[in-house]
């Protein structure tokens, strides 16, 4: 991983294959006010980092947490139904 990129790129859009996919490693505070953060794309192994505002890193972090916990609850589910089953 380098440095910041300086361009513009959509947040939760893979910029080598577009995937939906892409997460955040890890999100640090910088000195000019916005927040670095490192992603990583599962699809086609894509790593970089980027900056953004603070309030759209919180809002892609509540996204993350949101999306983990579906994935939990739908774990519990097939447990469920698999011991019942």
């Amino acid at each position: 991983m380098g440095g910041v990129d300086p361009r513009s790129k959509p947040l939760t859009c893979c910029p080598a294959c577009a995937s939906r996919l892409i997460y955040p490693l890890s999100f640090m505070p910088h000195t000019s006010g916005r927040v670095v953060i490192d992603r990583r794309c599962p699809e086609c192994e894509h790593v970089d980092r980027v900056a953004c505002d603070p309030a759209a890193a919180e809002t892609w972090a509540r996204r993350e947490q949101r999306l983990r916990l579906e994935l939990v609850h739908a774990v519990l589910d097939l447990e469920i139904a698999a011991a019942l089953a």
